[in-house]
């Protein structure tokens, strides 16, 4: 849900007729109601879902239950923070379109409905940002395997929601540029300008994070080792739980993300032919950025609906610890080698 398409049905129109991607994208998103319906029905679910997880997994730590899992970093709790706030976005912004309070497209001047339509499309591309720049500071975390405090702490909040304002004001800058009147028709370099700094995030993750994780993974064996000085079948399934979790953040970010960029390039490569298909794909982008939030909830925290207690799965020393620790592997080379974070 998170393309410059949505910023740009918010625009007033203009003495200039509207390309086709933008009548394509008004009659989709707000003169129909199939896409702002399915928004609503699966960010309601989603939510709902977070809500009861959140409050299982309190639970779970009043009865001193625990699993045997990699405790979050703050970068991971940051995915899922962000995925929550787009879900909620999603939300509101389709009730009130479904409600009937669709932005003004006459050119008299803009009403309340286009100030809201505005505020709450670039409220959504700011945190759909956010996520995508938050994986590349996980990424960046598990493969550097460094402690975040002091300057560390402080380059990843810059480069996990300040960069993403930065490039959602460009991005909207280049939309609405110079008024609304006009916005329509932006030249083929405002076009690429917001195209650029609004979804180009999403092929940076899948170029980077893939690629992080992968070298992260592969020097999990080693750090557990190193950490517990055995590699039994404790430790053994510690290193599959790790990389399968890396595999599982990768598959939902672009099971979920990627219909982004193909509706983007559907609406910009067609014309009104591709009404249909496009209605049907972003619908389902709209059930995939939906359901993103809890989808990443379950794979950095785990399946809370189950209470054991520590001392009973903890057959090891290792076994205990992991279940424990944030940074299994932090500070353990005598060398200064880092090594990826295991959680």
């Amino acid at each position: 849900m998170s393309s410059p398409v949505y910023l740009a049905v918010c625009c007033l129109d203009s003495n200039v007729t509207p390309p086709d991607f933008i009548n394509i994208g008004r009659s989709i998103l707000t003169d129909k109601n199939t896409v702002s319906s399915v928004s609503i029905t699966f960010s309601v679910l989603a939510l709902l879902v977070v809500i009861l997880l959140v409050i299982q997994r309190k639970h779970r730590k009043n009865n001193d239950c625990e699993t045997v899992v990699p405790v979050p970093t703050t970068s991971a709790n940051w995915i899922v923070i962000s995925s929550t706030l787009t879900t909620c976005g999603i939300l509101l912004r389709a009730t009130i379109w479904r409600a009937g309070f669709t932005p003004n497209s006459k050119p008299d001047g803009a009403d309340a409905a286009n100030s809201l339509c505005i505020v709450l499309s670039v409220v959504v591309q700011y945190f759909s940002l956010c996520i995508s720049f938050c994986y590349l500071v996980y990424g960046i975390e598990v493969f550097t395997g460094e402690s975040r405090h002091g300057w560390y702490k402080t380059l990843d909040i810059i480069l996990g929601w300040i960069i993403p304002a930065a490039m959602c004001g460009i991005g909207a800058w280049a939309v609405y540029f110079p008024k609304l009147t006009q916005c329509y028709v932006m030249s083929w370099e405002g076009r690429l300008v917001a195209y650029v700094t609004l979804l180009s995030p999403v092929f940076m993750v899948l170029i980077l994070c893939p690629v992080l994780l992968y070298k992260a993974a592969v020097s999990v064996k080693r750090s557990v080792r190193r950490q517990f000085g055995c590699y039994t079948r404790v430790e053994r399934q510690i290193v599959s739980r790790v990389r399968i979790k890396y595999l599982l953040l990768m598959l939902v970010y672009v099971v979920c993300l990627l219909p982004n960029i193909l509706g983007s390039v559907m609406v910009n490569a067609g014309d009104s032919s591709v009404r249909g298909p496009l209605e049907v794909l972003w619908s389902f982008t709209a059930t995939l950025n939906s359901v993103h939030c809890f989808l990443v909830m379950l794979v950095i925290h785990g399946w809370p609906f189950s209470c054991r207690r520590p001392y009973r799965i903890a057959e090891t020393d290792s076994e205990y610890w992991y279940s424990q620790d944030v940074g299994i592997n932090r500070n353990m080379t005598s060398s200064g080698e880092s090594e990826p974070l295991l959680s």
